[in-house]
């Protein structure tokens, strides 16, 4: 009797829980690049991660057509029910869930101890700082930087009216700074119809 092989699992094979398919474009992606979708009281909510709903749940990449795609066809097939979502509402959901995600690392960094002025770490820098210090530029550099917002709105999310740049040391708050950027970054300025 020989031993039985476990299956070969492809890479890309969603049952390990770490790939999805999204409902705007079909294809298939690590789970981290892209939004979840999922159904509150007939409602789309959208987050960077599902969290601890249950239910049926959706994936779309942070693009505009494919939120596009999402929010005519791909998200009704999935979800099997009627969903009622405009993309330009999708979209808004999609940069809200982004911000909130943004907030929430940084309070979290800041209550652990881990948001320091200068030093090593993720620099989040606002799009409006003006000429980076040589510090922001080594770690620009390095591809150890974010963009979030304006000076104000990085201000906002740390409670102050304005900040240049702040330095996070948590590498887990950081992770979920920089998809937060990313969806900011896919969707700022972006036209969704």
């Amino acid at each position: 009797m020989t031993p039985r092989q476990a299956p070969v699992r492809a890479a890309d094979d969603p049952s390990d829980g770490s790939v999805r398919t999204c409902v705007g474009c079909g294809r298939r992606d690590a789970a981290p690049a892209l939004l979840s979708l999922w159904m509150s009281a007939g409602v789309v909510v959208c987050g960077l991660s599902r969290g601890r709903a249950t239910g049926r749940g959706a994936h779309v990449h942070p693009r505009p057509r494919c939120l596009e795609d999402a929010a005519r066809r791909g998200l009704a097939r999935s979800m099997r029910r009627e969903v009622r979502v405009r993309p330009e509402e999708l979209r808004r959901r999609a940069l809200e869930a982004a911000r909130t995600c943004a907030a929430d690392a940084l309070a979290r960094a800041a209550g652990g101890g881990a948001l320091e002025k200068s030093g090593s770490g993720l620099h989040v820098v606002a799009s409006d700082a003006g000429p980076p210090s040589p510090e922001v530029a080594r770690a620009i550099g390095a591809g150890r930087a974010v963009c979030l917002g304006t000076r104000e709105e990085l201000g906002s999310l740390l409670g102050v009216d304005a900040a240049d740049w702040v330095v996070v040391t948590s590498g887990a708050q950081a992770t979920r700074l920089c998809r937060a950027a990313a969806v900011t970054t896919a969707l700022a300025g972006s036209e969704v119809t």
